[in-house]
């Protein structure tokens, strides 16, 4: 087969990385479409640069740049039977070009869609009818989306069924670099002693777009939170900002515990992040994420590799933790308090994520624990390491709810989807 990557960020190589390896070795022609030209405002930092491209194992893809406005051209310019794209709808359907995608599978090429963990499941169903297969990453990704969608566009079963031959829930690719570094290795890398535990911490997002950590929550000095809420007319942050903790004391109670145990504290942030100089003081390894590699193992899955354990707050990184066997805290943080308005499926989306329920993605004994901020310095300052130990039984249950790891890769079950697709025409 002739085969088609769309690359609109570095970032993507962390989902595709392995299913182009894949592709390669299986003796397919592969071409990388690079994004000639875009406007990355804050994620400049992902910017497409054709020098980083990853280098593959079983030969290297054809390159070739792109616009948004030609996608409905590439398959007859290069001859292609499927191109692939990283959430390829919502990127087009951006730029106002969706119908490249609808334009290109009727000139003959199979179209395929993956999504880097859940973030299809808040596309409007039309995102479906533009793929041959719309890959999930569980059930429970593919069920959230119909439920989203249900009510106006008919009941969730039957959108199940209406879309059952055009969606396949395969896990993802980016697992399967999961493992590949060693401990040793990882600990080498990134400076961090050997024989110490070590505490990774995820850097969240504390910029004015996230409104209530921005306000309430930054800021070490209380009346700087105070007068913060009142200039924004954030009444209803008001009494957190008089009587809460700030997130410098949840860093403090972090620092606490890995000082109480003898633990190395390694702080994880992305390049588009600010953080606060205290959390940068309090890390024994800082790294601002200025030296990203998505491919051929993604950084933070080097960290994981030297990890005993994992904190962050309502990030993905903890679904992540899970994969690697890792225990996991969570502190839950307000999660629909953004500087703009979210549209209502946007909202629920968000509420189904990060809302925190036990048994929950954020939320589930044995695996994730997930803690109020306003209890978190205490709670952290009365645990021992001893508590923090990884349930298998519980972990079974997460990963086959929302993980879809199973013994076969992800990327081979990916290319045997579209093997079988472009066969039956």
């Amino acid at each position: 087969m002739r085969m088609g990557f769309l690359i609109d960020r570095m970032t993507y190589f962390k989902t595709l990385g392995n299913l182009i390896e894949i592709c390669l070795e299986a003796g397919h022609e592969v071409w990388l479409f690079h994004l000639a030209e875009a406007d990355w405002g804050s994620k400049d930092y992902q910017k497409v640069v054709i020098e980083d491209f990853p280098r593959f194992a079983h030969g290297q893809p054809n390159l070739a740049p792109y616009r948004m406005d030609e996608v409905s051209g590439l398959g007859k310019q290069f001859k292609l039977d499927a191109l692939v794209t990283h959430e390829g709808y919502r990127m087009l359907s951006i730029a106002g070009e969706e119908d490249e995608l609808r334009r290109l599978r009727e000139s003959g090429t199979r179209t395929f869609a993956l999504s880097h963990f859940y973030e299809f499941s808040k596309q409007p169903l039309e995102a479906l009818d533009h793929f041959d297969c719309t890959f999930f990453m569980s059930e429970f990704g593919r069920d959230l989306m119909l439920n989203l969608q249900a009510g106006n566009n008919g009941r969730a079963e039957d959108l199940r069924q209406r879309y059952l031959a055009r969606t396949a829930v395969v896990s993802t690719p980016a697992f399967e670099q999961i493992g590949i570094t060693t401990p040793a290795t990882a600990r080498a890398e990134f400076g961090i002693p050997h024989g110490k535990p070590v505490v990774l911490f995820v850097a969240p997002v504390l910029s004015g777009v996230t409104s209530w950590r921005w306000v309430a929550w930054r800021e070490p000095d209380r009346r700087t939170r105070i007068k913060r809420a009142i200039s924004a007319r954030r009444w209803r942050y008001l009494p957190e900002t008089l009587t809460g903790p700030s997130f410098k004391e949840c860093v403090d109670a972090v620092r606490a515990f890995c000082d109480r145990n003898g633990a190395t504290l390694v702080v994880k942030s992305r390049e588009k992040q600010d953080d606060p100089d205290y959390l940068v003081a309090a890390a024994d390894v800082y790294l601002d994420g200025s030296a990203e590699i998505y491919y051929p193992v993604f950084t933070t899955y080097r960290l994981l590799a030297a990890a005993d354990l994992l904190i962050t707050a309502n990030s993905m990184s903890v679904i992540e933790a899970v994969a690697a066997g890792i225990p996991a805290i969570n502190i839950y943080v307000p999660h629909l308090e953004f500087n703009r308005e979210l549209a209502p499926v946007h909202r629920a989306y968000l509420d189904t994520l990060l809302g925190g329920k036990p048994d929950s993605l954020m939320n589930f004994s044995g695996c994730i624990w997930a803690v109020d901020r306003r209890a978190f310095p205490r709670w952290m300052d009365r645990r021992r390491w001893e508590d923090l130990k990884v349930d298998e039984s519980r972990r079974a249950k997460y990963v086959d709810r929302f993980l879809g790891i199973t013994d076969e890769p992800s990327s081979r079950r990916i290319l045997r989807e579209m093997e079988k697709a472009v066969a039956h025409g």
